[in-house]
């Protein structure tokens, strides 16, 4: 009977100790390298922006829905270029974001090819030497 309680207090614990450092792992950002490109449109004019396709190294990803931490900071960087440099300050943008190129180049094609093809809409393209993504170094602050 000694023997059976010791065999199941061992197992307990080692379950536990094992489930714990499982969910401090799935819990705990990763940092890869990720490709991503902005759009901007405004409700009030015609004019869309869409930026090159940008590799940005050591981007922060949550692991559970492998979604970009952070993602309104690189928003947020677009739109701001726009109301300094281009004096289009009521966008809003949009930042898409994949780890293989493949894949966003599909959804790069089918976003410039709908607003090419428009009449409604003029598109300017961002080059990589007018705008390029920053890495945002993120900062959990706790309310």
């Amino acid at each position: 009977m000694k023997r059976f309680k010791f065999s199941f207090l061992l197992l307990f614990t080692v379950l536990v100790v094992g489930i714990n450092s499982y969910a401090k792992d799935k819990n705990t950002t990763k940092t890869e390298k990720v490709y991503m490109f902005g759009f901007s449109a405004s409700f009030n004019d015609s004019l869309v922006y869409i930026t090159d396709i940008q590799g940005v190294d050591s981007v922060e990803i949550e692991p559970k829905t492998d979604f970009l931490v952070g993602r309104t900071a690189y928003g947020n960087q677009l739109q701001f270029y726009l109301a300094d440099y281009k004096e289009r300050p009521n966008t809003t943008c949009v930042v898409f974001f994949d780890k293989k190129e493949d894949k966003l180049r599909k959804k790069y094609n089918k976003i410039l090819k709908r607003y090419k093809n428009s009449k409604e809409t003029i598109l300017k393209n961002l080059t990589r030497d007018e705008f390029s993504f920053k890495r945002e170094i993120n900062k959990v602050i706790s309310e």
